[in-house]
């Protein structure tokens, strides 16, 4: 909604919008497969040249669905004017067969957008937590422990010695920082959804989305329950 303005906020918004999904627009169409001599970093671009000269931004609504579920229809649908034009008679590959796009695995393209946007949304997350943390140098140093069960005080003893602090008061810290990590998961849940984090309804659909971020991300990255478990 911001991207749909005028000024430079609404352009800084569009290069956010952009980057935040662009890899999530490459993997969709990695899924789709690639013609021989186009990558998909290629077709990426152009997915956005397009979206850009087409001001598609403009045209949306957020009563119609979200964004990224138009996204993964509208990458789809360039996907398939493209490999319909790779194969027109014009362009001399209309004999081609269709193996010469490559594709990248056989999980179905949905799953795949699901999870690079639960990586991607974990990703900056952390990114934001960072950039908030007065001592960055610290928290590179205790990022390792934001994701993971129970804490050991004895295995925390060689770091809160380096730290120059005691084992205790590092296993209330470590827990200080995954309280604010899942906390800033769900404002950037609720910034996707579009949605009051205060309303109960709009708490509900929070609740909703990351239980599906959990289950996706305990797929890939195990310890990485106690960051999305509501």
């Amino acid at each position: 909604m911001r991207a749909q303005g005028s000024g430079p906020e609404a352009r800084a918004a569009l290069d956010t919008l952009i980057r935040r999904y662009e890899k999530t627009v490459e993997l969709i169409i990695r899924s789709c497969g690639t013609p021989w001599n186009l990558s998909a970093e290629e077709l990426k671009q152009e997915f956005f040249s397009r979206f850009l000269r087409s001001e598609d931004v403009l045209k949306l609504d957020k009563e119609r669905g979200r964004f990224r579920n138009w996204l993964h229809v509208a990458v789809k649908r360039f996907m398939w004017n493209t490999r319909a034009s790779w194969f027109a008679e014009k362009h001399g590959n209309a004999a081609t067969s269709p193996a010469d796009f490559h594709v990248a695995h056989s999980e179905t393209p949905e799953l795949l957008l699901m999870r690079q946007f639960a990586e991607e949304t974990l990703v900056h997350a952390i990114e934001r937590h960072r950039a908030a943390a007065t001592n960055k140098e610290k928290f590179d140093r205790l990022l390792r422990f934001l994701p993971g069960p129970a804490l050991d005080l004895d295995a925390l003893a060689p770091i809160a010695e380096q730290l120059g602090t005691s084992s205790g008061a590092l296993a209330v810290r470590i827990n200080e920082l995954r309280a604010r990590h899942k906390r800033i998961l769900r404002e950037l849940v609720a910034d996707t959804l579009d949605v009051d984090p205060n309303d109960p309804e709009g708490a509900r659909c929070i609740d909703l989305e990351m239980k599906e971020l959990l289950s996706l991300l305990r797929e890939r990255i195990p310890q990485t329950a106690i960051l999305v478990s509501t």
